[in-house]
């Protein structure tokens, strides 16, 4: 538990008894402790010996996990019958305003209250943020074969990956084929983020040899992939983290770059929460996220409390590809979201 939270609990309680739930196996109390701390992930599993205890007041970190009233987290999370509940997140509603109504609702009181503190609320002294859209060339002879004929295309670019397996690719075809937009959204953005490597590997290039550190994000593994290779080739030492990421390598990682030992961070989905890489000043998007939501929770990785310079937010953008598509449907949310509860 990090030294900043364990001073909040002590405010509360002089001697407080604290237990973490580690894992399925982990015993929990019999006699119920100050504060029980559990991860999304475990909340499920768990519930049943945590719905038997008694608590004054739930702290819900992070909620927009329960932004789905159908998820088994969400229904786990109302099922904890506790007088106080508070829900905190920077990301009240990410994709419709029904689900900053599933947040209401959990609370379960009319006229919630909803306090929303921006970053020059509670940090004036952070500098301000810039976002580029940084257009650049992208190879098109394999992403318009896959966009203009997509069965035939998957066919081929399985048969690359499993060989003779014929029956395993029969059945991905199938798959893929019943759910041919969304797969082959996927697929194209995929397409269109390892083409941006050569010219990501060149922006983190230029920037680094100028002594910048630089933070960079992406989604799929096999784009992540090529871009630590092209970094390697070009000797820009970097570290990794993703899904995969032990928490021990991780919080390695984040030290060794946030103390300069080194240049250049990589990201996945997994890591826009959490941490702190105030060390760069520049972030890239190799690939853009369908939200806005989590493109500014990994924007904020950068630029939060411990900031003293402004930050410049590079978006890599292949034209006349889905990446255009996807602005869209960002934009469109983004203009949401300030709708509903305003924004920076």
């Amino acid at each position: 538990m990090r030294w900043e939270q364990e001073k909040l609990l002590l405010r509360f309680v002089q001697r407080p008894k604290i237990h973490v739930v580690e894992g399925m196996e982990d015993t929990i109390p019999k006699e119920t402790p100050h504060y029980i701390i559990v991860s999304w992930d475990l909340l499920h599993y768990r519930i049943e010996e945590l719905s038997k205890l008694t608590f004054k007041c739930l702290i819900a970190d992070e909620a927009h996990y329960a932004k789905n009233p159908q998820s088994l987290r969400t229904q786990a999370l109302m099922r904890l019958e506790i007088p106080h509940k508070i829900l905190m997140t920077g990301t009240p509603l990410i994709n419709n305003h029904a689900e900053l109504e599933t947040l209401r609702t959990i609370i379960g009181t009319p006229n919630v209250p909803m306090i929303r503190r921006l970053i020059q609320d509670v940090a004036p002294e952070v500098p301000s943020k810039t976002r580029i859209m940084l257009p650049v060339f992208a190879l098109m002879e394999e992403y318009e074969e896959a966009s203009k004929d997509f069965e035939h295309w998957i066919d081929a670019y399985l048969h690359k990956v499993y060989g003779a397996q014929s029956q395993i690719i029969a059945e991905k075809i199938e798959s893929a084929l019943g759910q041919e937009f969304l797969v082959k959204m996927s697929y194209l953005r995929r397409i269109v983020g390892r083409s941006k490597i050569p010219a990501c590997a060149e922006w983190a290039y230029r920037v680094t040899r100028k002594g910048e550190s630089i933070v960079i994000f992406g989604e799929h593994h096999d784009v992540l992939d090529l871009l630590c290779e092209a970094l390697k080739k070009l000797r820009i030492g970097h570290v990794r983290i993703d899904g995969s990421t032990g928490r021990v390598e991780r919080q390695s990682a984040i030290d060794n770059f946030q103390k300069g030992a080194i240049p250049c961070f990589i990201g996945s989905r997994a890591a826009i929460e959490g941490i702190t890489l105030t060390k760069a000043t520049h972030l890239a998007f190799v690939e853009r996220f369908y939200t806005p939501a989590a493109e500014e929770q990994a924007e904020d990785r950068i630029r939060r409390i411990g900031q003293h310079k402004a930050t410049k937010m590079w978006y890599l953008v292949a034209k006349n590809t889905v990446d255009e598509r996807i602005y869209e449907i960002v934009e469109r949310k983004r203009k949401l979201i300030a709708k509903y509860i305003g924004q920076e």
